[in-house]
């Protein structure tokens, strides 16, 4: 019987429970006690039982609904996608920077979804697929950049660097021209523009935009180009390698860096060193005569490849380049003449001589 009446009570109290906010201190109200020690602990108990029954409105399911509409109004409200396509491009470039390239493409790419116009998004995805070598895209983000905004200098200069790249040195030279345009002084377009105009020939064009760009860095460059001079009248060693390098890194347009430096290599017998730098001096300014002679001086007077005939062959590729500008240098053609020899072309060799002599008695027959 006390079984029962105990089975009794519990199903009672857990029914209570169930069904209302009160817990076992209910009772103290049905037999009257409103005053008992046991009244203040009614209302924790209630306050916790109200906080569980709202929560449990917000389930998983819900909170997911309300996430995924929210999405949808992100999407699709034009006030709130303003805001939100900015946040992404904001993200996506400080993740450019930091070198997380994954997740900045991916941001950069929703900005640019969200707002066809978001130039800056463009141009940054165009920098991230020119860093990992896909050419092709980053070109077209480029151009899908100035397109939207053409007054930007890099995007314009990486632009005309890609389609030079390619061959393309017309269009590659209309963007250099834009990226002036929007900034004079931006000097990576002006070396641009001179290699393409010494491409096509012009020569006095391409000597105006590499002086100018020579001008706009000369401040910065002069300092560290004299020190190392300076120091290099005491001993050759490589912190005057590296004096010369980073005065190269500032100011790339100034031709008698390369030499200096070219020439630094070469007393510490860095012969491919030499040859790279002088390299580099060709490439941005193709018509530099100079540069092709003292690279073919320094292949046949060092070895520099694995086989000494290599060397012999480099060296006749790059006099005979400086022949093309300059045909009648003596200098020129009697290196030529020594290098055809040596290269086993003694028919060539034998005109290289004659065309010698009749320079030689023209010469002579000028100063009596």
């Amino acid at each position: 019987m006390n079984n029962s009446k105990l089975q009794i009570k519990f199903f009672e109290k857990k029914s209570r429970i169930k069904s209302g906010f009160w817990s076992e201190t209910e009772s103290n109200r049905r037999h009257g006690d409103f005053q008992s020690p046991a009244l203040p602990t009614e209302l924790p108990d209630l306050f916790q039982n109200c906080v569980s029954y709202i929560l449990s409105l917000f389930s998983v399911k819900n909170i997911a609904i309300f996430l995924l509409v929210l999405l949808f109004e992100v999407w699709t409200n034009p006030l709130l996608a303003k805001d939100s396509w900015n946040l992404f491009e904001r993200k996506g470039i400080i993740q450019y920077n930091e070198e997380m390239y994954d997740f900045a493409e991916e941001h950069l790419h929703r900005a640019l979804d969200m707002n066809p116009n978001a130039h800056r998004s463009a141009k940054y995805l165009g920098l991230l697929y020119n860093y990992r070598g896909d050419y092709n895209k980053a070109l077209h983000y480029f151009l899908v950049s100035v397109k939207i905004n053409e007054k930007q200098d890099d995007a314009n200069y990486l632009a005309g660097e890609i389609y030079d790249r390619k061959a393309q040195t017309v269009k590659a030279l209309y963007h250099f021209e834009k990226s002036l345009e929007a900034n004079p002084d931006y000097y990576k377009s002006h070396i641009g523009a001179a290699r393409i105009y010494s491409l096509h020939g012009n020569y006095e064009k391409a000597e105006n935009h590499i002086n100018a760009a020579y001008e706009i860095n000369r401040e910065k460059s002069t300092p560290l180009f004299e020190a190392a001079k300076q120091k290099r009248t005491l001993k050759s060693d490589r912190s005057i390698a590296v004096l010369l390098e980073k005065a190269l890194e500032v100011n790339p347009a100034d031709r008698e860096i390369y030499y200096e430096l070219s020439s630094v290599y070469r007393s510490l017998k860095e012969y491919r060193s030499a040859i790279y730098i002088l390299e580099r001096l060709k490439y941005y300014i193709p018509h530099e005569e100079r540069s092709y002679v003292h690279i073919a001086n320094i292949y046949h007077s060092e070895r520099v490849l694995q086989k000494r005939h290599d060397d012999y062959r480099a060296a006749l590729f790059n006099i005979e380049k400086a022949l093309q500008m300059s045909p009648d240098n003596l200098q020129y053609l009697e290196l030529a003449e020594e290098l055809y020899r040596l290269n086993g072309l003694d028919e060539e060799a034998d005109k290289t001589a004659q065309r010698v002599l009749e320079l030689t008695q023209k010469l002579f027959s000028e100063t009596e």
